[in-house]
């Protein structure tokens, strides 16, 4: 699986759009689970921001600095944004054995 297909993956997971299956789930299907989650069931999305650990504060200076942008899109590249640092950690630290080089 490459990087993009591994990050795509780990959203998806996030979403709880079932990842198991064997259907390949786009951007735009995650920007369509968003704009839903934004219409009828904020504190949910709000759940997913805080499980990503993307910074509310950070996505509301984005969503009033950007007032011409889709709502979901700005949310959608900073899961995705969270989601590379997280794997870049994961990979820099794995290769290492686990352990701090000190």
């Amino acid at each position: 699986m490459d990087f993009a297909s591994e990050i795509n993956q780990l959203i998806v997971q996030q979403f709880v759009l079932d990842a198991n299956d064997n259907k390949s789930y786009s951007k735009q299907d995650i920007l369509a689970t968003i704009n839903y989650l934004i219409e009828h069931d904020m504190q949910k999305l709000l759940f997913i921001l805080y499980r990503v650990d993307v910074a509310e504060e950070k996505i509301r200076a984005s969503l009033s600095n950007s007032m011409n942008e889709d709502a979901a899109e700005i949310i959608y590249q900073h899961i995705h944004d969270r989601e590379v640092e997280k794997a870049a950690s994961r990979k820099k630290y794995s290769s290492s054995g686990g352990y701090l080089d000190f």
